[in-house]
């Protein structure tokens, strides 16, 4: 559905434009400035809101992809948790999933 990514987006853009400055320090040119960045509770739930739509982005590319590559479904479900709880993990289990059974080493559609 495009209305999750939609909301989320729209949650993030009011944030980013309404919310509170970002404390002093704070930046995305070094570790210590985002983590000075992170110490604003908005800021935190930019960066969930943030990771939430990408990791759903990926999630469900993951099933299309699967489903091209004629791989089933629940072979792709345990990569879609890690991919919502741990991004990259789930991302990295599904690719070694699609080597393992189609041999792909692509990202091309």
């Amino acid at each position: 559905q495009v209305w999750i990514p939609m909301l989320l987006g729209a949650v993030y853009l009011g944030i980013l434009v309404f919310g509170p400055p970002p404390p002093e320090g704070a930046d995305f040119f070094s570790l210590h400035g985002v983590m000075t960045f992170f110490t604003s509770p908005w800021a935190v739930v930019m960066g969930w809101v943030h990771y939430l739509v990408f990791d759903l982005f990926v999630g469900a590319w993951e099933v299309r992809d699967a489903k091209r590559r004629q791989i089933s479904h629940w072979l792709v479900v345990p990569c879609l948790g890690f991919t919502l709880m741990f991004g990259p993990v789930g991302l990295l289990a599904y690719l070694a999933l699609r080597f393992g059974m189609k041999g792909a080493v692509t990202l091309e559609e």
